[in-house]
């Protein structure tokens, strides 16, 4: 047993079994009288093992020097404060391990923890207070972390159509051919078989029924004439241009019977309509009016070129104004901008659709052109 004697009493042992060190006596028997020691239990294992809490041990031989009074009280305050130190990390593993309700409690609890009381605290609570409450739940409910609804900046005609629409690139099927090479080709030349393998699915409807009948209805000029005259006023006119065409020409009779352009083959559904006299036959418009911008853009090209037209050896007049006016620009694949003063709101939303439905497909439309056997030069 170790025990630390007070100056009084470490100067004052006259006993010959006791022997004396600086600041420890070891003592051998039970004679020793040491009522008046104050004894000091240690956790470790030897006396000459250093503290790890720093504290010099060194002491002064010379009488006074040392005060077991302070030693006293460096000892028990320093054991007792690591032990608090543990405990507060124990509470603070334990409470971590709860959960948490949200962020901002969490935050607060560490705070208070760790933080001393220095009004710090009191600033951290009275900002969690402050936070209106449905703020977490706006966050849960949208995806933006900044609770912005951000809605598109297009200004579109009613809600959906732009009123421009870009240039539209042409789909090449073999490059380097020109359009004078599809025009004389062979018809069973492997580029021409080509062409047709690679047409999209309304231009290959549209090529086999004019191949078809390349040899008997196309060979007759009036039929021409008015097939013609048909797509292009369907195309800029709709419904009411085949009303127009129909009043001079018996178009039922003259192209009812074949199937290739009709609604049951095509399968394209008709928008219902309150006018039960617009549409009151099986023919599909949409192939027409097809037909009728391919012819436009041949008129474009020869425009273009400074060549005759083809459209006025059928007496068909159309000037370029016409057809801005109803297309939005020189023909339905080039840069469209909707004529408000000429151009209602349902008519520009078939342009946009019929933009979209309709192909660039150059390659085919010569291929179109030849089998309807268009008089003219097509540059």
């Amino acid at each position: 047993m170790t025990l630390v004697l007070s100056p009084e009493d470490a100067g004052g042992i006259s006993d010959p079994n006791c022997i004396e060190t600086p600041r420890q006596i070891q003592f051998n028997g039970d004679d020793l009288d040491c009522s008046s020691l104050t004894p000091i239990h240690t956790d470790k294992p030897s006396p000459t093992t250093p503290p790890t809490d720093g504290i010099d041990t060194t002491m002064d031989t010379t009488p006074g020097a040392y005060d077991s009074s302070e030693a006293d009280t460096s000892t028990t305050s320093s054991t007792p404060a690591k032990k608090t130190r543990r405990r507060r990390r124990r509470n603070k593993k334990k409470n971590n391990t709860a959960p948490s309700t949200s962020a901002s409690n969490s935050t607060t609890t560490t705070s208070t923890t760790n933080l001393d009381t220095t009004g710090e605290n009191d600033t951290i609570d009275s900002i969690t207070e402050e936070e209106p409450a449905g703020a977490t739940n706006k966050s849960e409910l949208s995806p933006n972390p900044f609770n912005i609804l951000l809605r598109s900046t297009k200004s579109n005609l009613n809600g959906k159509y732009n009123t421009t629409l870009l240039e539209a690139s042409s789909v090449k099927t073999i490059i380097g051919i020109s359009r004078t090479q599809i025009l004389n080709l062979g018809i069973n030349d492997v580029k021409i078989k080509t062409i047709v393998s690679k047409a999209s699915k309304l231009t290959t409807n549209i090529l086999n029924f004019v191949q078809k009948y390349s040899d008997t209805f196309f060979s007759d000029f009036n039929n021409q004439k008015m097939f013609f005259k048909l797509c292009i006023y369907v195309a800029l006119y709709e419904s009411h241009g085949f009303s127009k065409i129909n009043a001079d020409f018996p178009v039922l009779d003259m192209i009812g019977g074949y199937s290739e352009i009709t609604l049951d083959t095509t399968g394209t559904k008709l928008t219902p309509s309150t006018k039960k006299q617009v549409h009151q036959n099986n023919l599909d418009y949409a192939v027409l009016a097809y037909i009728g911008h391919i012819l436009i853009w041949v008129l474009f090209l020869q425009r273009q070129a400074r060549l005759p037209l083809s459209i006025e050896k059928y007496d068909i007049e159309l000037s370029q104004t016409t057809i801005r006016q109803h297309i939005g620009g020189v023909h339905l694949w080039s840069k469209l901008i909707r004529e408000s003063a000429t151009m209602n709101a349902k008519r520009w939303k078939h342009i946009y659709k019929f933009r979209q439905m309709f192909p660039f497909e150059e390659d085919q439309f010569m291929l179109i052109v030849r089998f309807m056997h268009l008089e003219g030069e097509i540059p």
